[in-house]
């Protein structure tokens, strides 16, 4: 788990944190400071991946930075500045390549917004493509054949070459994103926070498969859509402030 805690001692002070347990009794096995002070909360999630032979959590903090600790001992391996406040996205992992992005301001450039590649296959990761303002603020990136598929803030979905960084299509899908693009069967479910839910072509430029929007029995309250869609045995799930659903295939054996 990673995130902004404070408590007693060594951990007195509100810092960004991760905290590895025992899966089977809840005891902390190791815990680490990422070593700045954050300057808001964030919700990224860390991903556990294997860079230059040892296994590694990379989590977005809320001090502007992308962070790699050991899997089983916690250390520090290296951070990356790429932002000045909370990291909401999760990084993507590709081998070496790690993709990050933010919705926040850039250091040292009058900018809000950036999405970038990283290669960590050395001691210090390097940049290898950036793509500055625009504000990726909550969705994590999807990527797929390479392509990185990513929603702003403003309900865009874009859709980047992975290796160049180069935009290949934006297309619209309402007026905010914040749940992640999911990918099945050559299909993007994506959510949009006011009451819509979308499903696009991804191999003809996000054009629209379907859309449906969902409005609440009370007239005075608006359906919102936040999360994003999981996949499992060919169904597709996701949530509204109302209700959870399931789409798939009709079996009246199943009734």
């Amino acid at each position: 788990i990673s995130m902004i805690s404070s408590n007693w001692g060594s951990h007195g002070g509100g810092g960004c944190r991760c905290f590895a347990f025992d899966k089977h009794t809840g005891d902390v096995v190791w815990s680490n400071s990422t070593g700045f002070r954050p300057s808001n909360t964030y919700k990224s999630v860390p991903v556990c991946t294997t860079l230059n032979g040892q296994r590694v959590i990379i989590s977005g903090g809320g001090d502007g930075r992308l962070h790699a600790f050991q899997v089983n001992t916690g250390k520090k391996v290296w951070s990356y500045e790429f932002g000045m406040g909370a990291m909401n996205p999760s990084p993507v992992v590709d081998g070496n390549l790690i993709y990050a992005a933010h919705g926040e301001e850039i250091p040292g450039r009058a900018t809000v917004g950036r999405l970038i590649c990283l290669d960590a296959s050395g001691a210090e990761p390097k940049l290898v493509w950036d793509t500055d303002g625009i504000e990726f603020k909550y969705p994590s990136p999807m990527l797929h054949e390479g392509s990185l598929y990513l929603p702003d803030r403003q309900g865009r979905l874009y859709c980047f070459d992975a290796k160049t960084g180069e935009r290949l299509w934006r297309a619209k899908c309402g007026r905010n994103c914040t749940g992640s693009p999911t990918l099945g069967d050559g299909k993007i479910y994506l959510s949009s926070v006011h009451g819509y839910f979308h499903i696009l072509n991804a191999a003809n430029k996000g054009r629209r498969i379907d859309r449906k929007r969902f409005q609440a029995e009370d007239p005075r309250f608006d359906v919102e859509v936040q999360g994003s869609a999981a996949i499992a045995n060919g169904c597709v799930y996701f949530g509204t402030t109302e209700k959870i659903y399931c789409l798939g295939k009709y079996n009246e054996d199943d009734v």
